[in-house]
C-alpha cells in the first residue's frame, strides 16, 4: 500500500509550535529517508494501520475522515517513537515563537500574504524576519511559500475538478504557465499529468 498525505494533517494551527516540531524533520528537504525492514514493520504493526486506512477510504462510512486521521496520527506516533529510540531522527529545528506565529498566519493566508506583512505582524524588521525565518525553517520565505502553494495545489488536483487555470488563480500564481512550470520543477510532472496519474492509480 502507498498512502500519501499532506503534512498539515498531523498538526493543528492552534498548537503549531508544539506539534510542528515533530513533523518538520520529515518534510525538510535535508531529511534522509528511512526504510523499515520487515521485522521493524512488524514491530510497528504498520500493515494493520495502513490496511485500516485503506478500508476506511474504500468504504467511506460516516465519519471516515476522522477515522483516517486518527489512524494516521497513531501511525506517525509509532514511527516517530521508533526512530527516536534508534536515534535516527535529527534534532528538531527550534522554531522561533515569532516565526511559528508567522507560519500559522501564512498557512491560512498563503494566497495573499507577503513577507513584509509577516515581518510587520511579528514586529520585526524585514531583514531580521528573513534571517530568523530561514534559520528556523531551513529555507527562505519565498521557497517555503512556493512549497505551501504547491502542496495546496496537489490537494486541489486530487479533491476537486477545478481547472489548472482556476487553481493557478486561486493560489495567486502570476499565470497558469508559471504555475505549471513551478509544479513540474518541484513535482516532476505537470499538474495535468499528476492528476491523471493519481486518477488511474486509484482505479
Amino acid at each position: 500500500l502507498c498512502i500519501k498525505v499532506m503534512p498539515n494533517i498531523l498538526y493543528s494551527n492552534e498548537r503549531f509550535c508544539d506539534e510542528y516540531k515533530y513533523v518538520f524533520p520529515f518534510i525538510s528537504e535535508t531529511q534522509n529517508e528511512y526504510f523499515f525492514n520487515e521485522n521493524e514493520s512488524n514491530k510497528l504493526k504498520a500493515n494493520n494501520l495502513l490496511t485500516s486506512i485503506a478500508n476506511e477510504w474504500e468504504s467511506m462510512n460516516y465519519g471516515f475522515e476522522l477515522a483516517i486521521k486518527s489512524y494516521l496520527l497513531e501511525f506517525f506516533t509509532r514511527v516517530l517513537r521508533f526512530l527516536h529510540s534508534q536515534n535516527v531522527t535529527s534534532k528538531t529545528a527550534g522554531i522561533n515563537p515569532d516565526i511559528g506565529k508567522a507560519i500559522v498566519y501564512l498557512t491560512n493566508n498563503y494566497a495573499t500574504v507577503s513577507e513584509k506583512e509577516l515581518a510587520d505582524i511579528c514586529h520585526l524588521s524585514y531583514n531580521h524576519f528573513s534571517y530568523l525565518f530561514k534559520k528556523s525553517v531551513g529555507k527562505s520565505y519565498k521557497d517555503y511559500l512556493l512549497d505551501t502553494k504547491l502542496r495546496e495545489a496537489e490537494k486541489l488536483l486530487l479533491t476537486s475538478e477545478k481547472s489548472i487555470t482556476d487553481i493557478a488563480q486561486e493560489l495567486n500564481f502570476s499565470s497558469s504557465s508559471h504555475f505549471i512550470t513551478q509544479f513540474k520543477k518541484k513535482k516532476g510532472s505537470s499538474p495535468a499529468k499528476f492528476r491523471k496519474s493519481i486518477y488511474f492509480q486509484s482505479k
